[in-house]
């Protein structure tokens, strides 16, 4: 899934050595991010990471830095097979819930800029 994006973006190295330095330069979880998410689950609310990311990132996202307690779950486009913004990932993610498409509510803490992808109430469509 990796190595396609690595040529776009002119990464002249492995794959492996991207991986190694995006796992020790991306570490950090935003302390206030935890701090809400954490709120809301005391609030009895499902939360759940949406994220595109290459099954080696997700991993370590995961375990390293700690989203699998944080999250009561973490819906990975490595493990769905389909990103976002594909309608099949966010059908994906209401199925994996048990929910109908189209109940899903979002709301963004952690992104760095208006995410591209549209809601997915609208399963996106």
């Amino acid at each position: 899934m990796l190595p396609p994006y690595l040529k776009d973006w002119g990464w002249r190295r492995s794959p492996e050595e991207f991986v190694d330095l995006w796992l020790t330069s991306e570490r950090e979880v935003d302390p206030e991010m935890a701090r809400l998410v954490g709120a809301v689950k005391a609030r009895g609310f499902v939360t759940g990471l949406a994220t595109n990311q290459e099954a080696r990132r997700a991993r370590f996202m995961r375990e390293r830095m700690g989203f699998q307690a944080l999250f009561d779950e973490c819906f990975i486009s490595s493990e769905f097979g389909q990103m976002k913004p594909e309608p099949g990932y966010f059908q994906s993610v209401t199925e994996r819930l048990g929910q109908p498409p189209g109940t899903l509510t979002r709301f963004s803490l952690a992104h760095r800029r208006p995410p591209p992808y549209p809601h997915p109430n609208t399963n996106g469509a």
